[in-house]
């Protein structure tokens, strides 16, 4: 009896292997496919411009992207505490700015997405239809201040205490722990601890965000969509700021 459960737990070791090589396998195929696509053209890498649905709503939304590198990028680290200033949270810059002492909005916030070929920083919001253009301003605003500035140091600190508080309490969860080693496993081939993976926003500098802050937020390479009434009459409004 203990020699057939042995066996089966060791087929069964055995199978769960070749599982975890094919899907780390199927990844590396895929990224190598997808940077030939690109090289050879076939792939854009970003669709910028804008987009409009009118529809009869209460409300306006936003969504106003840029690109990012893919989620194999060193770039993603910085990006990660730049977009936690900007957007993440109530105490978050855009948060503060427009909806805390504007009052223009319902809610604001950003996030990144990254993905194997590319990346994409979002900025998210919903308003009164006649405040939209006062939202569209105050947020590029913002972003070219971040742009021109930067983050300052006590800034950036801040960001990266809080980056290590929210990793060191969600590897306390054992959901998160598992799709942690999951995703470094299938991604990356190793598993990193916590403590290793904060040293790589200890790394990150002011400087390496005021340079990261100029690429991203390049407005004649962003993409906005507004869905709302009469959203298709906000594309003047949009290109005047762009080229602002």
């Amino acid at each position: 009896s203990n020699s057939n459960s042995n066996s089966n737990s060791n087929s069964n070791s055995n199978s769960n292997s070749k599982k975890n090589f094919k899907n780390s396998n199927l990844i590396f195929n895929c990224k190598t496919q997808i940077e030939r696509m690109y090289k050879e053209n076939q792939l854009k890498l970003f669709n910028s411009g804008f987009w409009s649905f009118s529809r009869k709503t209460q409300q306006m939304y936003m969504v106003l992207g840029f690109p990012l590198d893919s989620v194999f990028s060193e770039q993603r680290f910085g990006a990660v505490l730049l977009n936690s200033w900007l957007g993440q949270g109530m105490a978050s810059q855009l948060y503060l700015k427009v909806r805390e002492n504007l009052g223009l909005v319902y809610f604001i916030h950003s996030q990144i997405l990254t993905f194997l070929d590319r990346g994409v920083l979002l900025i998210e919001a919903s308003a009164e239809p006649k405040k939209m253009p006062d939202v569209l301003e105050v947020v590029v605003s913002e972003l070219k201040k971040i742009k021109k500035n930067g983050l300052s140091l006590s800034h950036l600190e801040s960001q990266k205490k809080l980056m290590k508080g929210q990793v060191l309490l969600g590897s306390e969860d054992h959901e998160n722990r598992m799709q942690s080693v999951a995703l470094n496993e299938l991604l990356f081939s190793s598993y990193k601890t916590p403590d290793e993976f904060l040293k790589n926003f200890e790394k990150v500098n002011p400087k390496d965000i005021k340079k990261l802050s100029s690429q991203i937020f390049d407005l004649k390479n962003s993409s906005l969509i507004l869905y709302g009434p009469q959203a298709q009459e906000f594309k003047s409004f949009w290109d005047k700021l762009v080229i602002s």
